[in-house]
């Protein structure tokens, strides 16, 4: 038998701690990443969005309301809507740039 020098051998690594818990930003602001997608459009990234509540789904995802700015036509209105919290926090895409020469 070999001896086994790694006090754990299965060392496996979950993803299910890597995305925030915002139950914890209640009655904070949070800085968006990415556009998060709403009816009538989308919030666009970098859009400073207020955490007034969040709740678990059946599945265990948070669900986040969220009070955010719109422009309208007679000016700035507060606006609120569910979203979940993976979508708040999702980095923005990459884009990659070829230049002539590269490949």
């Amino acid at each position: 038998m070999y001896q086994n020098w790694y006090s754990n051998p299965y060392s496996h690594t979950y993803t299910d701690d890597m995305y925030r818990d915002f139950a914890s930003k209640i009655g904070s602001f949070f800085t968006i990443l990415n556009n998060v997608p709403i009816s009538g459009g989308a919030i666009p990234a970098g859009t400073r969005v207020f955490i007034h509540n969040v709740v678990r789904d059946a599945g265990g995802n948070e669900i986040v309301t969220i009070v955010f700015p719109q422009m309208g036509p007679g000016g700035c209105i507060a606006r609120s809507t569910n979203v979940y919290g993976s979508s708040l926090e999702a980095p923005a895409p990459i884009q990659q740039i070829m230049m002539r020469d590269q490949y």
